[in-house]
């Protein structure tokens, strides 16, 4: 048929700052409400956003070029807390003042799109100790850094010198016929870890990475 259009359909709900999340990326819902769903029409250039019941038009965007593309126009920022950013940045304040101080600046400047930056962050602590996180933070903070990807990118420089430092502080162990658990040369479990905190406490500022995309 003449004019006819092919697109992908399917249904999304509005989030918690008012975006909806389709291959990789944010759109602006308004005014479709927070919680509730709406039907998507994905087309080559541009998607739809329409009413699930109705099928009226809601929203028409150009597509995002790139995976993490946020289209939100800053008038429609949403900047009070919710309970979800409660709840994050008492994540973060457990992680230490550095981290929370971090999550709490990414909310000012960007208000509850911020979110999905700041679970970034406060994920991180299942993989890097809380010392780690915080000198990351801290350096965060210094260089204007506003992307999880580029403090998990210092997380791991800092990691990465930290454990180098550790294993400087250890005495090489002789080569054995048989592995063992016990000898006079293997320190207790308490020792190691006072180790690491000690190679976290003395490792430098790194230098400032690439800012990678949000």
């Amino acid at each position: 048929m003449e004019g006819f259009r092919y697109f992908e359909e399917g249904t999304r709900t509005v989030q918690d700052d008012t975006t909806i999340q389709v291959d990789g990326a944010w759109y602006a819902a308004r005014p479709a409400r927070i919680g509730c769903e709406v039907l998507t029409r994905l087309y080559e250039r541009e998607l739809e956003i329409r009413d699930v019941r109705t099928l009226e038009l809601i929203r028409r965007h150009a597509r995002a070029t790139r995976k993490g593309e946020v289209k939100l126009p800053d008038a429609e920022r949403v900047f009070n807390p919710s309970r979800q950013t409660h709840q994050i940045l008492t994540r973060a304040e457990q992680i230490g003042p550095q981290t929370h101080e971090l999550c709490r600046s990414l909310f000012d400047k960007r208000g509850r799109e911020a979110q999905k930056s700041m679970w970034g962050i406060v994920g991180l602590s299942v993989r890097y100790p809380a010392s780690i996180l915080e000198q990351a933070a801290a350096a965060a903070l210094t260089r204007h850094i506003h992307s999880y990807k580029a403090v998990r990118a210092l997380a791991d420089q800092l990691l990465a010198t930290a454990i180098e430092r550790l294993e400087a502080l250890q005495p090489a162990l002789p080569l054995a016929s048989a592995l063992t658990q016990q000898h006079e040369l293997i320190r207790e479990t308490s020792e190691y870890a006072k180790f690491f905190s000690t190679a976290v406490s003395v490792v430098k500022p790194v230098p400032t990475p690439g800012e990678p995309e949000q």
